[in-house]
C-alpha cells in the first residue's frame, strides 16, 4: 500500500457555519445531483398547516440509484484529481473522502480478505444512490442522504460510503420541501458530561458479576493482589509518569485499598503513525518515570487519559508506554500476560479509530453545501449540506439494506486486528468509542448510549465440560484467523493469553493437556482437520504454496497448523465426532517455543507424526472442481476419482484448484479419522449402513527434505469398507512438517 499523501488527512472538525458558498460542479459529477421530478416526486400540501412538500411513492426502505457512474483508479484518483485541479468542489470532497486514512484502510482490509492483494492500481467505478426515510409511518418521505458505492472492476464486492444530508444553517424553501434533517449528528461539546456519566453508571450497575466473573466467561478475572509490571499514573490534567506495579503493591498493604486501573485497546495505525508515537524503551524509561506531558502522546492516548480521569481512576495501562519496545525479552514476558492485564483492568477503553493519531472524542468529518433547484416547482430553491464521517460498510456480494448498512458498530480497523481479538474477549468491561457513538459491553449486556441494548458480538461463554471447551477453542481459532496482523509472526503470540486461559480450564492435574502450535492434545484430530474458507486469500497455484512452505519467511508454524493461514474453518464446523479408533495414531515432536512463552512464537522444525492408511494419486483429466460444495462447506472442492468406487473423494486444497491441470506432482492421502454425527456415521446416514465417511490430510513430499511431507489440503471420502480396503495401502508412518 503506498504511503498516504499529506492531503489525505486534511479533514478537520467542521460546523455548518464553516461552509459559506454552495459547492461547484463539473460535468462528470453533475449527473448525480438530486432531481425531485426525475425521482418520481409530486407536490403535496399538508391540509393542517398548508405547508407544501414533495412526496415520493416508492418503498422508502429501497435505495434509488442515480443515472451516474464515475470511473477512476485507486489510490491516485487521476480523474478526480484532474477535476479538482480545475476547480470542482464536489470532486474535491470525493477525493478527500477516498484518500482519508479510514477509507484507505477499508480498501486495504477488503484486499487482504480477497485474492486481489495488490492495490497499487485498482480500477473502480463510483456509483451513487439516494437514501430516503419516513418522518413517521405513512408520512413524508424525505431525502436522508447519498450512498456512494466504490466497486472495483475485478471483483463482486464493494465499499459503501454513507453521506447524510442536513438542512443549511438558515432555513430556506428547500428545507421543508425536502423534509431535511436539522443538523449533523455530532458529539456534544462535553462528550464525557453528565449524560455519559449517568449512562455509564447505569451500564456498570446492570453488569452482573462484574467483580467475580462467571466460571464460564473468557475474561481473565481479577487476580489476587496483582498489578501490571508498569502503569501510567495520571498526576493531573496535563502530567503523567511511568510507575511500577510492584511499588504500588508495596505501598498498599490492604487488599481493599489496591487501586483500579484502565487498559487501552487501540490500533497504532500505519508504520509511519506507529513510529511517531511516544513509546517506552530501555533508554527513556527513567525519563518517563520522572514525568512527561500528556500532550506528547498521540490523540488516542490523550483521549484515553481523559476518559480515565473522568471515571475517577488514577492509573492506565497502554502497551506503547508499558512494554519496553526495544526489548524482546520484555515483550515476550509482557505479551504472555495479556489475559491478566486486560482481565484485571477495571475497564478496557477501546478506540475504534484506525490510527493512534485520530481522536475518538472529537469527531472529524467533511461536508459541502449543495445548491438545490426543484424541477417540480421553480420557486423552490435553496441549499443543503452533504457530510461524511469516515464510516464505511464493506459488502462482499450484494447491496446491504438500510438496516444492514447502519450496523450498531460501523466498519473499523480495531475489530479486524489480531491483537485486539483477545483484548476484547479477556476484558471484564469494554467501553468502545466510535464517534459519535459509545458502546458498553460486558459478559451480561451490550449497550449503546442513547439507543439501548444490542446483540453482544464480542463475547462468548465457555462450556462447562472439557469436550465443549475443545469445540469452543476451535470457534475462537476460526474467528481469530480472520483477523489481520502487522507482524505475521505474532499469529500465536496474539492469542497466547487466550491459550493460557484455556489451559487453566482444561488442566486435568496430571499433565495430559498439551498446546501444540494452536492445537490441543488430546483433541488433535479436530484441530488438524481445518480448511480454507470461501474467498480466503490462498496461493494461485501449487508452486506458490510450495515456495511458502519450503522457504517460510517468516516462520510461523508447521504446515499442519491452522495458524499458518487466514480465514480457516474446521471440518463441518466441529459439529461432528471424529473417531481416531483404528484409523490412525498421531503424535507431535520437536515443538519448541522461540522464547520463554510456551504459547508464543515457535522455532522451525515442529513435526506431526502420523501412522495411517495411505493413497497415492495425481490430479489428471478425470479430476474436476466443484464450486460451492454444500456437503464439505467449502467454496471449491476438487473431486478425485477412485477406480474402485462410484463416489469421488473430495479434497479441499490450500491453493486455487483452478490450476489442477498444471499439477503433475504425486500426492499422498493419509487417513486420520471416521466422521460421525452423534451416534450416526455420516456415511451411514447419507448412503446406507454399509457406508462410512473418512477424513484425512492431503500431503506432498518436501523437495528439500524428501523424508518429510507438507500438508496441502484436507480430504473426505464416503465409501464402503471394501472400497477403502481396496484403494488404500496398509498403514505407514509419515512425518509432516
Amino acid at each position: 500500500m503506498p504511503e498516504m499523501a499529506s492531503g489525505g488527512e486534511s479533514s478537520t472538525s467542521a460546523t455548518p457555519d464553516d461552509i459559506e458558498e454552495p459547492v461547484t460542479w463539473c460535468d462528470q459529477c453533475r449527473g448525480f445531483q438530486f432531481d425531485d421530478a426525475n425521482c418520481g416526486g409530486h407536490e403535496v400540501t399538508n391540509p393542517n398547516t398548508g405547508e407544501r412538500f414533495v412526496q415520493f411513492e416508492f418503498d422508502s426502505s429501497q435505495l434509488l440509484f442515480a443515472d451516474w457512474m464515475l470511473p477512476d483508479e485507486f489510490p491516485h484518483l487521476p480523474n478526480l484529481t484532474a477535476a479538482m485541479d480545475k476547480g470542482c468542489g464536489f470532486c474535491a470532497f470525493l477525493w478527500a473522502t477516498l484518500r482519508s486514512s479510514e477509507f484507505v484502510l477499508a480498501v486495504e482490509h477488503e484486499n487482504q480478505t480477497s485474492r486481489k492483494k495488490n492495490c497499487d492500481r485498482l480500477e473502480f467505478y463510483l456509483m451513487c444512490c439516494y437514501d430516503f426515510a419516513e418522518k413517521e409511518p405513512g408520512g413524508q418521505k424525505y431525502l436522508k442522504g447519498f450512498k456512494f458505492l466504490f466497486r472495483p472492476r475485478d471483483r463482486a464486492g464493494f465499499l459503501l460510503m454513507e453521506c447524510p444530508v442536513q438542512r443549511s444553517p438558515i432555513p430556506d424553501p428547500c428545507t421543508a420541501w425536502l423534509g431535511l434533517d436539522e443538523h449533523v449528528e455530532e458529539l456534544p461539546s462535553d462528550p464525557l458530561g453528565g449524560q455519559f456519566s449517568d449512562w455509564f453508571s447505569s451500564c456498570l450497575s446492570d453488569c452482573v458479576g462484574r467483580d467475580s466473573p462467571k466460571p464460564h466467561s473468557l475474561d481473565g478475572g481479577s487476580q489476587h493482589r496483582w498489578l501490571p509490571t508498569r502503569l501510567v499514573e495520571i498526576c493531573d490534567s496535563t502530567s503523567l509518569r511511568l510507575v511500577h506495579g510492584s511499588d504500588i503493591l508495596e505501598q498498599t498493604p490492604h487488599e481493599d485499598d489496591l487501586p483500579h486501573y484502565t487498559a487501552l485497546s487501540y490500533c497504532w495505525g500505519t508504520s509511519k503513525d506507529a513510529a511517531s508515537q511516544l513509546k517506552v524503551t530501555t533508554q527513556n524509561q527513567s525519563s518517563l518515570a520522572s514525568g512527561f506531558v500528556c500532550s506528547e502522546t498521540p490523540k488516542v492516548l490523550q483521549d484515553a487519559v481523559t476518559v480515565t480521569r473522568a471515571l475517577g481512576v488514577r492509573y492506565i495501562w497502554i502497551d506503547a508506554l508499558c512494554i519496553l519496545q526495544d526489548s524482546i525479552s520484555d515483550w515476550e514476558a509482557e505479551s504472555s500476560q495479556m489475559a491478566t492485564v486486560y482481565g484485571s483492568a477495571f475497564l478496557t477503553i477501546c478506540s475504534l479509530t484506525s490510527s493512534c493519531h485520530i481522536s475518538f472524542l472529537k469527531q472529524d468529518y467533511r461536508q459541502v453545501r449543495v445548491a438545490f433547484q426543484s424541477s417540480l416547482d421553480p420557486r423552490i430553491s435553496g441549499t443543503y449540506t452533504i457530510s461524511h464521517k469516515n464510516r464505511f460498510v464493506i459488502s462482499s456480494r450484494s447491496l446491504p439494506s438500510d438496516s444492514q448498512s447502519n450496523d450498531r458498530v460501523p466498519f473499523n480497523r480495531w475489530e479486524h486486528r489480531g491483537w485486539t481479538f483477545q483484548e476484547a474477549l479477556m476484558s471484564r468491561h469494554l467501553l468502545m468509542f466510535s464517534p459519535p457513538h459509545k458502546f458498553f459491553i460486558c459478559d451480561t449486556a451490550a449497550n449503546v448510549q442513547g439507543q439501548g441494548r444490542f446483540d453482544n458480538f464480542l463475547r462468548m461463554d465457555l462450556s462447562l465440560n472439557t469436550a465443549g471447551l475443545y469445540i469452543d477453542w476451535l470457534i475462537v481459532a476460526s474467528y481469530y484467523s480472520w483477523r489481520q496482523l502487522t507482524v505475521a509472526q505474532d499469529a500465536l503470540p496474539a492469542i497466547s493469553g487466550l491459550a493460557r486461559r484455556f489451559a487453566e480450564k482444561l488442566d486435568d492435574g496430571v499433565g495430559n493437556i498439551r498446546y501444540v502450535a494452536g492445537i490441543w492434545e488430546p483433541d488433535s484430530i479436530h484441530g488438524l482437520t481445518w480448511y480454507l474458507s470461501p474467498g480466503s486469500p490462498i496461493p494461485a497455484a501449487l508452486g506458490e504454496l510450495l515456495s511458502q512452505l519450503e522457504n517460510p519467511e517468516p516462520y510461523i508454524a508447521p504446515s499442519w497448523s491452522w495458524a499458518t493461514h487466514h480465514q480457516v474453518c474446521f471440518y463441518r464446523n466441529a459439529r461432528y465426532d471424529l473417531s481416531q479408533g483404528k484409523w490412525s495414531r498421531v503424535a507431535f515432536s520437536e515443538i519448541k517455543p522461540e522464547g520463554k512463552d510456551a504459547f508464543g512464537r515457535l522455532r522451525p522444525g515442529g513435526q506431526l507424526n502420523v501412522t495411517g492408511r495411505t493413497y497415492n494419486f495425481c490430479f489428471d483429466e478425470t479430476s474436476t472442481v466443484e464450486k460451492e460444495d454444500e456437503a464439505f462447506e467449502a467454496f471449491a472442492v476438487s473431486l478425485v476419482r477412485i477406480k474402485s468406487s462410484e463416489n469421488p473423494l473430495r479434497c479441499c486444497l490450500d491453493w486455487d484448484p483452478d490450476s489442477l491441470r498444471h499439477t503433475p506432482e504425486q500426492f499422498t492421502l493419509v487417513t486420520l479419522a471416521e466422521a460421525s454425527e452423534g451416534q450416526d456415521a455420516v456415511g451411514e446416514r447419507a448412503n446406507g449402513p454399509s457406508k462410512k465417511t473418512l477424513v484425512g490430510l492431503v500431503l506432498l513430499a518436501s523437495k528439500k527434505q524428501p523424508e518429510f511431507f507438507h500438508r496441502v489440503g484436507l480430504w473426505e471420502w464416503t465409501c464402503s469398507t471394501g472400497e477403502f480396503e481396496t484403494a488404500f495401502m496398509p498403514a505407514m508412518a509419515i512425518s509432516v512438517i
